[in-house]
């Protein structure tokens, strides 16, 4: 089952191992995410708590970050 959740209520993991982003590859991704939407959900968590509705990026950081370039409103995920 696919969900879609509000970009604004993902927060990155800081244990993410990418630390390093192409900026000219990142704004190629956003302009696809811009065209045909993100084709691959991402993987996020509660945030800690879990009460304050935020969840934590697991994977799909790139996709995040594009379609947050792209001024998407949300993301899918998987359930």
């Amino acid at each position: 089952m696919v969900q879609e959740i509000p970009l604004d209520r993902i927060v990155e993991s800081k244990t993410n191992p990418r630390r390093v982003f192409d900026e000219r590859k990142l704004r190629e991704l956003a302009a696809n995410v811009k065209d045909r939407g993100v084709l691959q959900r991402v993987l996020v968590r509660p945030h800690r708590g879990g009460d304050d509705g935020l969840f934590e990026l697991v994977m799909g950081v790139r996709r995040y970050r594009a379609s947050k370039l792209a001024e998407k409103p949300s993301i899918p995920r998987t359930l």
